[in-house]
């Protein structure tokens, strides 16, 4: 009867620090789900505030920012251009 007794034990305690474990891992888990929600929500608003920024003041931004600035207008600029040369690719591509 003790072998079968310590059996119960060893595996009701064991059970008890895998039901523990798991709340733990679920509990980081968690944590680490709201920390990266938190780092998106951060990286988004800054992206926001770039944008205004670069809306509002773009033209004559302040020294610290008139290189981002200015490599946001000439990214802009290709853009449009790429655009225009590849519409022109396009209907080029369909003639044939």
């Amino acid at each position: 009867m003790d072998i079968l007794e310590n059996a119960k034990q060893l595996a009701k305690g064991t059970g008890e620090l895998v039901s523990r474990k798991a709340a733990q891992v679920k509990e980081v888990l968690l944590l680490k789900s709201r920390v990266d929600t938190c780092e998106e929500l951060l990286q988004k608003n800054y992206l926001e505030l770039g944008k205004l920024y670069y809306e509002i003041h773009g033209a004559e931004a302040e020294e610290p920012f008139q290189k981002a600035c200015r490599n946001i207008s000439n990214a802009r600029r290709g853009v449009v251009e790429l655009s225009e040369s590849l519409k022109q690719a396009e209907a080029k591509l369909k003639e044939m």
